[in-house]
């Protein structure tokens, strides 16, 4: 049996072992977003376990010490807090409602879906347009998109950011949409005869950091402001990052 490395050993005794592994296993570039959304850029780390590790744990910046209450942060006896109290506590926050029996990944998803409303009702008329546009376009991604069983506000949420991820500086998300949808469309070609929804999902993986880049810049986690808009941020991306994974494990394994 391999031996346990020392932050994994910490993850467990915290009770943060979720997040510590989708963390380690996301591609760098994208541990690297989470990180600077939380204001603690990584420097010369360049462990995934580390980098995973200060993510969650860095002082006063980490995931663990922006979901404190106040007075949690004024005593020095106070403990890390563990997963479950990280989204939830964030939930409560955003106004989040949840059975206190369910699962962290429900509560994952309702935030996720929560923020997912509020970003799309900010969007302007022609720019949903534009996003379901793109959706209607194009059949066969999102139905690789629709295997994540996420509502009509998440999915535009996700493809919204990919338009923005398109677009060149100074272009609309209308122009971004165009292209996204280009994109999508070369890629279906590319794939005419050999479709399935495996290949899909790992067409949307490529692109998750692209993803958490755009909601960064366009603002997934507004109006929340301080602390918990970025948790929010951060909280969204390791969702969405394990859905992701863990649906594509699932239809390699069947063969879909």
């Amino acid at each position: 049996m391999a031996k346990k490395s020392t932050y994994r050993l910490l993850a467990e005794s915290q009770g943060v072992v979720r997040p510590f592994e989708i963390l380690i296993h996301m591609p760098g570039e994208s541990r690297r977003l989470i990180a600077q959304t939380l204001d603690c850029p990584l420097g010369s780390l360049n462990e995934p376990e580390a980098e995973a590790w200060f993510v969650i744990n860095r002082d006063l910046r980490g995931l663990q010490a922006r979901t404190h209450r106040l007075d949690e942060q004024l005593s020095p006896f106070s403990r890390n807090n563990n997963w479950w109290e990280i989204v939830t506590r964030t939930a409560e926050r955003c106004g989040v409602k949840f059975y206190p029996g369910l699962k962290d990944e429900e509560v994952e998803r309702l935030l996720f879906e929560h923020l997912a409303d509020l970003f799309v009702q900010r969007l302007a008329a022609a720019d949903l347009k534009a996003v379901d546009d793109i959706a209607e376009a194009n059949p066969e991604f999102c139905q690789a998109i629709a295997s994540l069983r996420l509502s009509r506000n998440a999915t535009r949420a996700v493809l919204t950011a990919i338009a923005l991820g398109a677009a060149r500086t100074g272009e609309s998300l209308r122009d971004g949409a165009a292209k996204a949808s280009e994109w999508i469309q070369s890629w279906s070609r590319t794939h005419s005869w050999t479709f399935s929804v495996s290949v899909g999902l790992r067409a949307l993986r490529q692109k998750l950091a692209e993803i958490y880049g755009a909601w960064n810049s366009r603002g997934l986690a507004e109006p929340p402001v301080g602390n918990t808009s970025k948790v929010c941020a951060a909280l969204a991306a390791i969702f969405l990052q394990d859905l992701v994974d863990r649906t594509l494990e699932e239809f390699d394994t069947v063969g879909a």
